[in-house]
């Protein structure tokens, strides 16, 4: 039991986690709910720079999985809003494969049969977050 908790541990582990990132390049303004900023693929005509912001989603096994899209536009949302951004304008999507040894398991041997390898994708983004006024 012990070896497969381990296991189950490592697995989580080396799945990773979601996570966000930004770099302030100027005023930051009061937080807001990150469901009140917008998303801009082009930039709008008035605004002003406050950071830029970047993220990254989960591992998923197929590429391009549209909730993996989804999670890092939330998570460039949620750094906006954390900022008092109301807009972020989209500068980079795009998604990146690599292939992972992951330990496999028997429930008859409890414990660890093998390495096998297996594709994984993480959906990458940046932006900027902007006030428009």
């Amino acid at each position: 039991m012990i070896k497969l908790s381990a296991a189950i541990i490592f697995s989580m582990l080396i799945m990773g986690c979601a996570k966000s990132s930004h770099n302030i390049t100027g005023q930051v303004k009061p937080v807001i709910a990150s469901s009140n900023v917008v998303v801009y693929d082009d930039a709008p005509q008035a605004y002003t720079e406050i950071a830029t912001v970047s993220a990254s989603s989960r591992e998923y096994n197929v590429p391009y999985d549209p909730s993996s899209k989804e999670e890092v536009v939330d998570l460039l949302k949620s750094e906006a809003a954390a900022l008092g951004a109301n807009g972020v304008i989209i500068t980079y999507l795009d998604n990146e494969g690599s292939t992972k040894r992951v330990a496999t398991t028997s429930a008859t041997n409890n414990g660890i049969v093998g390495l096998t390898t297996e594709d994984r994708f993480i959906t990458k983004a940046n932006g900027i977050a902007i006030f428009v006024k």
